[in-house]
C-alpha cells in the first residue's frame, strides 16, 4: 500500500489533489476519532503516482469549463 496514491477532487477548490494513501486513510482515521470531517475532497481513483497524475491531467479540460469566465483563459 505504500506505493499506492488517492487522486482526489475538491468542490470548494475545484481541483484535484495526489496525496499517498496512507495519509489519505490516516487522515480519514483521525477524523472518525474525532467526530469531525476532514476536507471536502472526494476520492476519484487508487493507483500509482504516475496513474494518479495522468487521472489528474485527464480532468483538467472538464475543471477548466467550470471556472468562471475569464479565469481559464488565464490558466491555459
Amino acid at each position: 500500500m505504500k506505493d499506492l496514491y488517492v487522486l482526489e477532487w475538491s468542490k470548494k477548490q475545484g481541483m484535484p489533489h495526489v496525496q499517498p494513501l496512507t495519509k489519505t486513510l490516516s487522515n480519514n482515521r483521525i477524523a472518525y476519532m474525532n467526530d469531525k470531517a476532514v476536507n471536502d475532497y472526494i476520492p476519484i481513483a487508487v493507483g500509482t503516482m504516475d496513474e494518479m497524475l495522468d487521472a489528474a491531467n485527464a480532468m483538467r479540460p472538464t475543471l477548466l469549463k467550470r471556472l468562471p469566465l475569464g479565469v481559464a483563459e488565464c490558466l491555459c
